[in-house]
């Protein structure tokens, strides 16, 4: 053997063990995560949104949750949430929408309504009913 040859076999050795001591090693530093905060009260916050709550119910049937009422067809639907949007930009206050489905229902139900609310320029959020 040359002594190159050597030079690369204790130098795998080294890398070897090496790596073996980082791998049983425990690394006992733990540092703190710094989540983010918003620096707006909450109070402000609340009192320039409102919120409109939209239900897609197991027979996927629509209905708004704030009012405890069925809609028959999503374009009333689309009616409503745009009258709310502007009577409530009217007032300088803004409207989210949040959009609550059963699991079971097909996703296209609940993206034609976020799609919507979307092309207004509304905040669209989403949830789904679990199984209990």
């Amino acid at each position: 053997m040359s002594k190159s040859t050597v030079i690369i076999r204790l130098i795998d050795i080294v890398l070897i063990l090496l790596f073996g001591f980082l791998v049983i090693s425990e690394i006992n530093k733990k540092s703190p995560i710094r989540l983010p905060q918003s620096r707006i009260p909450i109070e402000k916050k609340i009192d320039e949104e409102e919120l409109f709550i939209v239900g897609i119910n197991e027979d996927k049937r629509l209905y708004i949750e704030n009012e405890d009422r069925y809609v028959s067809d999503l374009e009333i639907l689309k009616g409503i949430i745009q009258n709310r949007n502007e009577y409530y930009e009217s007032r300088g206050k803004k409207l989210r929408v949040r959009i609550r489905s059963f699991w079971n229902i097909p996703i296209k139900h609940t993206m034609r309504i976020a799609q919507y609310c979307q092309r207004l320029n509304i905040s669209v959020g989403m949830d789904v009913h679990s199984v209990q």
